[in-house]
């Protein structure tokens, strides 16, 4: 499984069921990383998924898949927590239905992680307007993947800057690539510098 992304912040007062599914999502968490107890985690995320808490419903999905292979109720929790604004849900949502072949429902789920700020999503994204020629906004999908920390989008915008001929830009990329575990950087930057 994946590590979790941040958590919900508290709800405000008065408001129960958030803060409930906020702490029901949280045992979930210690059930499955503490105490490997999956079965366990997966009732605590089910208790939180009812609640709404967005997370808990793409834990749900990953659970589903990874135990399961349920691909059915994988892609319904993942579309849940997508719904509910979780990067992460729409990202294995896109993953999900790349898998399948629906490569224009994957784009669409990679765009909605990517507007929540899910780097692995931008940089999927950026992967399918490449294969397109949409060449500038694979570019700025790159980018923000690079900026949230992504090392795919790092690498691949140091491949378009490479190919504009900005060496400087593409080996500040590929360096941080590099420093993020990237394989096929220390490649690219040994090319850029050879003489």
């Amino acid at each position: 499984m994946i590590a979790p992304d941040e958590p919900t912040p508290p709800a405000a007062d008065g408001d129960a069921a958030p803060e409930a599914g906020e702490r029901a999502f949280r045992r979930g968490l210690v059930l499955l990383y503490d105490e490997a107890d999956v079965e366990g985690a997966e009732a605590a995320w089910v208790e939180a998924d009812s609640l709404g808490h967005p997370g808990a419903a793409t834990h749900l999905g990953l659970v589903a898949y990874h135990e399961r292979r349920d691909v059915t109720a994988a892609e319904a929790a993942y579309a849940r927590g997508a719904e509910r604004g979780d990067g992460n849900g729409a990202f294995h949502l896109g993953l999900l239905r790349e898998l399948r072949g629906d490569l224009e429902g994957a784009e669409v789920a990679f765009a909605e992680g990517d507007a929540l700020g899910h780097g692995g999503a931008a940089a999927n994204l950026g992967v399918a307007l490449h294969e397109r020629g949409e060449v500038d906004a694979a570019a700025a999908a790159f980018a923000r993947a690079d900026a949230r920390g992504h090392p795919g989008g790092a690498f691949n915008l140091g491949v378009i800057l490479e190919a504009r001929g900005d060496t400087d830009a593409a080996l500040a990329a590929y360096a941080r690539a590099h420093e993020r575990g990237e394989a096929g950087a220390d490649d690219a930057i040994r090319r850029l510098q050879a003489p």
